[in-house]
């Protein structure tokens, strides 16, 4: 028994889940950023790890994927006499800004004179969701990237770098929301 070619089985059927079986004005991501199997070249490893995340909008969408994926391992493992273990946990709850602070994140932008974009829907993973569940407030990206030093990979990328000189665009930006809050 080849435990990769299992392990690629089941990452390449997870991703059916979301072309498959999900209304596709949906929005859910399915990614695997770590496989680990064996130690060397020449030797079939006895066991085969992924971890990955999951994300959408919609917590019934989460509960979806969750059980096919179990679906997907449970038949695996009939099919190919194995035995797995899943350990899916929940990550971030979606982040939602709340209106007023929105807008006071875009005052802070307009009066410095810094570029103001607002984005579509992103599916990025954030802590942040939590604290937006006890207080009022705004998840904002303030920009780290230059083009002139080629700085210019996304986040999560192994390329990805930051141009410090960016820190102090950020820090206005805090500074400027603080006097527009009256917080000194």
């Amino acid at each position: 028994i080849d435990p990769i070619v299992i392990m690629a089985e089941f990452i390449l059927s997870a991703q059916k889940i979301v072309s498959r079986t999900i209304d596709p004005v949906k929005e859910a991501v399915v990614t695997f950023g770590m496989v680990q199997a064996g130690s060397t070249d020449s030797v079939i490893p006895d066991t085969a790890f992924c971890k990955g995340t999951v994300r959408t909008f919609d917590t019934e969408l989460q509960n979806h994927i969750k059980n096919k994926m179990d679906k997907l391992l449970q038949g695996l493992a009939v099919a190919n006499d194995i035995t797995y273990d899943m350990n899916y946990i929940k990550g971030y709850l979606p982040v939602h800004n709340h209106p007023q602070s929105y807008e006071v994140v875009k005052q802070a932008a307009n009066d410095l004179h810094l570029r103001f974009n607002e984005s579509d829907l992103m599916m990025i993973g954030e802590d942040f969701s939590h604290y937006l569940k006890v207080r009022p407030g705004a998840f904002f990206l303030t920009g780290c990237g230059n083009e002139d030093k080629g700085i210019t990979a996304p986040h999560h990328n192994p390329y990805f770098d930051i141009d410090e000189s960016s820190f102090k665009y950020a820090a206005s930006e805090f500074l400027k929301i603080l006097e527009i809050e009256h917080v000194f």
